[in-house]
């Protein structure tokens, strides 16, 4: 019992972020015994154990709205008014490792400033639009980076760190691939899966991202794309899965990570969206062990800080010996 508390009271506490997730995973972790029965017989006590590792990875992945689109939204969605809410989103999910998409120059220097201290960040000097990976600063040891760009804008970024906890490889891809451009859509996502042939399909592979991936509800006629599914498909034949379909735990939070209102009404900012519409995904090979996915549904100061809501992880590095 005493791990389980452990983990609870020692996890990072904030007062900024209203209604979170975060919150309702520690909620969950604190009162495991109401849940036994929810899985086969000593599945949750294992599970939980995991929790306490040293060698454990959070992950976070955010689209934060770029700020080029301004001019798109009201006055009180412009990155004037909500940078303070993306870094206190980012903050209180606190991350071992973020994914950022849709970051101008201007909103990339922001982060830079409000992470210098706690971890190392990769992002290109030009660009329309970037895509920044955040490292903790201490833990990681940065082997290599690259970058593609497809039509002015960063469309990967592959990052491959040495994890000292663990003292093993990882291997990120941090992605947004086109939104209207549908060919170009499942030309990143085709470029991201010839990189991983190009590695030799290493088992610590994760790739995550705002992917875009609108599936095909047919009921839904005001959905702008149906192609989410034959996306999915192309990293499943080259044996990637979802990491949603690993995890240990379970889902948490909403079954959507765009703020729209509803099926009907795509207005951003304004709910939970659309359920099964989760445009921000990972995706992860062999080595990789989650424990849980989750959507952070956090307000700050009542509004939602980005037109998206971030997606995070915990995992852990199966050992290479299992995988012989």
């Amino acid at each position: 019992m005493w791990i389980f508390l452990f983990y609870l009271f020692t996890a990072p506490l904030f007062t900024q972020v209203e209604r979170s997730t975060t919150e309702e995973i520690q909620k969950v972790l604190k009162e495991w015994n109401c849940y036994k029965a929810k899985f086969p017989n000593g599945h949750l006590e294992t599970v939980l154990g995991l929790f306490q590792r040293g060698d454990k990875v959070k992950l976070v992945s955010y689209n934060i709205l770029l700020s080029q689109l301004d001019l798109s939204h009201e006055p009180e969605h412009r990155w004037e008014k909500r940078q303070k809410g993306i870094i206190e989103i980012l903050k209180h999910l606190d991350g071992d490792i973020y994914l950022i998409q849709e970051a101008s120059l201007l909103q990339t220097e922001w982060i830079k400033e409000n992470f210098k201290d706690s971890h190392e960040i990769i992002s290109p000097k030009k660009g329309y639009e970037t895509l920044p990976v955040l490292f903790r600063k201490g833990r990681f040891v940065l082997k290599r980076s690259e970058s593609r760009t497809i039509g002015g804008s960063e469309r990967i970024r592959y990052v491959h760190v040495v994890d000292k906890n663990s003292n093993q490889d990882l291997h990120f891809v941090n992605t947004h691939p086109t939104f209207s451009r549908i060919d170009q859509r499942h030309e990143v996502v085709e470029a991201i899966l010839d990189l991983f042939c190009e590695l030799n399909r290493p088992a610590n592979f994760i790739v995550g991202g705002d992917m875009n991936a609108f599936p095909p509800l047919i009921d839904f006629k005001k959905l702008p794309y149906w192609d989410g599914h034959l996306l999915h498909s192309k990293f499943v034949r080259e044996g990637l899965t979802d990491l949603r379909e690993a995890v240990l735990l379970g889902h948490f939070g909403p079954n959507s990570t765009f703020t729209s209102k509803s099926s009907d009404d795509p207005t951003p900012f304004e709910g939970e969206g659309v359920p099964g519409v989760l445009l921000d995904r990972f995706y992860i090979h062999s080595g990789i062990v989650p424990l849980y996915f989750a959507v952070e549904r956090g307000l700050v100061d009542g509004a939602y800080p980005s037109d998206h809501m971030p997606i995070c992880t915990e995992f852990l590095c199966k050992d290479p010996s299992d995988l012989k």
